[in-house]
């Protein structure tokens, strides 16, 4: 619940009233701190060139100045003085404002704009990596799903004088073990700086753009049929560009035009018609499904089965037995 620390009173220690100040200046740090940690670790996020981020924590600065120059202010002066209540007043009503109004609203925005950021970075995996694994971060849905609970729990703990302060520290301490385990166990992706620096290059527009499709049309076919670039389980946009000589952008858009696929699908196609092939050998036989799914260019079985699903409307096990 909100309550007014008392300065300069006797008993009050200086300390401890500094950090009860210091805990609203940090609460309404939390939404931009958590919109900025979303938008790193979305790493296919184009960047827009923008303000200083500084401006993000604008309300947070301006609470601290106000809390700084209070805090120096009703120790200095006559205890309930004029002065004293004035700048106890000032100081009382900012910090309730921001925690009430500035914090609810910066939560609303900013966990709007992290999910924004999330589903777009979704969107955009099937346009560059052949798999999902990995670069998928489904965890950091966790982490802002994780979030909202977290502020619901700091919300009660503000406005609900009963509430039980035990309940959220430990919810806290157990979100916090879960996402750095899930943080830790993200992998390095390759060609990710190439990837990033294509993604937010300008590239200049062809007079032809239908005449530019068709011809990378005809060396991406090429390239597909003599060198099987799908087999490699860590294929994406960026390593089909160089090998058909082109940049990731027009083989992107030609993809999706010519074959009304994004790049993941059309990848995926070629996998399964190979994987077909090694399903009907009967000297496959002696491999399992998830040998066949390596040997396909999947890097899991669970990949290789929903891909197979998806694109002949049985599992592998299935369609294997209409072939007998």
């Amino acid at each position: 619940m909100y309550t007014t620390t008392t300065f300069g009173s006797e008993g009050s220690h200086p300390f401890i009233n500094f950090l009860s100040l210091m805990f609203y200046v940090l609460t309404i740090s939390l939404a931009p701190m958590m919109y900025f940690y979303v938008k790193r670790i979305c790493i296919l996020e184009k960047k827009q060139e923008s303000s200083s981020p500084l401006i993000h924590f604008l309300p947070s600065l301006l609470l601290l100045l106000i809390n700084v120059i209070s805090f120096i202010t009703l120790y200095r002066v006559e205890e309930d003085g004029e002065l004293h209540i004035l700048v106890r007043d000032v100081m009382t009503y900012s910090n309730f404002f921001a925690i009430i109004f500035v914090f609810f609203i910066q939560n609303v925005i900013y966990i709007y704009l992290a999910l924004k950021l999330y589903f777009n970075h979704k969107k955009s995996v099937e346009e560059v990596y052949s798999f999902e694994d990995g670069v998928d971060l489904k965890w950091l849905l966790t982490f802002i799903l994780g979030y909202i609970i977290i502020i619901l729990f700091i919300l009660a703990f503000l406005l609900i004088p009963s509430f039980y302060t035990g309940v959220l520290a430990v919810l806290i301490i157990v979100y916090l073990l879960i996402i750095y385990k899930y943080a830790q166990s993200q992998k390095e992706l390759p060609d990710q700086v190439e990837i990033n620096s294509e993604i937010n290059s300008e590239i200049e527009p062809h007079s032809d753009i239908d005449s530019n499709l068709l011809i990378t049309k005809e060396k991406l076919e090429k390239i597909m049929e003599s060198d099987r670039p799908y087999l490699n389980e860590d294929l994406n946009i960026y390593r089909l560009s160089k090998l058909t000589d082109t940049n990731m952008k027009l083989l992107s858009k030609t993809i999706n035009r010519a074959y009304n696929m994004n790049f993941a699908s059309y990848i995926n196609m070629h996998r399964i018609e190979e994987a077909k092939i090694l399903l009907s050998d009967p000297s496959q036989d002696k491999f399992t499904l998830e040998s066949l799914a390596q040997k396909t260019g999947f890097n899991s079985r669970s990949a290789f089965n929903r891909a197979f699903q998806k694109n002949t409307g049985m599992s592998p096990s299935k369609y294997k037995q209409t072939l007998r």
